[in-house]
């Protein structure tokens, strides 16, 4: 099994790591940080299965911050995937 796909952003504050998800495989508690798209977006928390479909709907993959992510959410990621 591989690790999760850790990446450090320069100059963020907060957790300095992300994992890189597929959205099918997101799951509620998870934080989202960013999209795999230049859309803008400031982060959010998935709390409905709503927030799940709107992201599915505007992108493949995501990246979570594990430091911001319900601890049992976290438990979910699965394997990393090959960007």
């Amino acid at each position: 099994m591989n690790a999760p796909n850790l990446k450090r952003m320069p100059g963020e504050t907060g957790s300095a790591r992300e994992i890189q998800i597929l959205t099918r495989d997101l799951t509620l508690g998870m934080y989202v940080t960013r999209l795999d798209s230049s859309a803008a977006f400031e982060g959010m928390a998935l709390e409905t299965p709503d927030d799940i479909q709107r992201l599915r709907s505007q992108c493949d993959h995501v990246y979570i911050d594990p430091e911001r992510c319900d601890r049992y959410a976290f438990l979910l990621v699965p394997p990393s995937i090959d960007p």
